[in-house]
């Protein structure tokens, strides 16, 4: 019996411990804990950034296979032309053209918006698909490593792959249509 009292007394010491401290330090502890949560999902939203976009399509009409990846090494951005999945040959490009093809909404070509609002943006990409004709490949890379790839393309990145390449690659430009 005499455990018991004890252990009832240690609980509500340790009890009126927590009450002091939330009385007193509560506040900080929980705009502590928000701080907390907003630095874990920055780190989450840093590592699922992509850092490395390729492109690849080839026509069903003219059998004409095309294929592009925007990328950085030590820093540079680079648009790469290539050919099974090997850069041959590649061109710097500013770092504005570079931000403006990895800030493309990449999520509606692996689908990952499912809401009505989105539906237009749904229909677009799936008829742009239908109007590329043959095969297509995107494929991206995040900073985490990871990789992914689907055969859907939105008209925003073919149109920004196909703007670098007509820039930086004279003489072997894109040609989607």
């Amino acid at each position: 019996m005499n455990d018991n009292k004890e252990l009832v007394r240690e609980i509500e010491t340790v009890g009126g411990f927590f009450k002091d401290l939330d009385e007193r330090y509560g506040l900080m502890i929980r705009m502590g804990l928000l701080a907390l949560a907003y630095i874990i999902a920055a780190v989450c939203k840093y590592m699922s950034a992509p850092v490395e976009v390729m492109f690849e399509h080839s026509s069903s009409q003219n059998g004409v296979y095309t294929g592009c990846k925007v990328y950085r090494d030590d820093g540079q951005p680079y648009l790469g032309l290539t050919e099974n999945n090997e850069v041959v040959e590649s061109y710097p490009i500013v770092k504005s053209e570079y931000d403006d093809v990895m800030d493309i909404d990449y999520d509606m070509m692996f689908f990952r918006r499912n809401t009505e609002a989105n539906a237009e943006d749904f229909r677009k990409t799936m008829e742009y698909n239908m109007y590329l004709g043959g095969y297509c490949k995107v494929t991206l890379k995040y900073r985490s490593g990871k990789t992914e790839s689907t055969s859907y393309c939105t008209k925003e990145l073919a149109d920004s792959m196909e703007r670098l390449s007509r820039k930086y690659a004279v003489g072997h430009e894109m040609q989607l249509q």
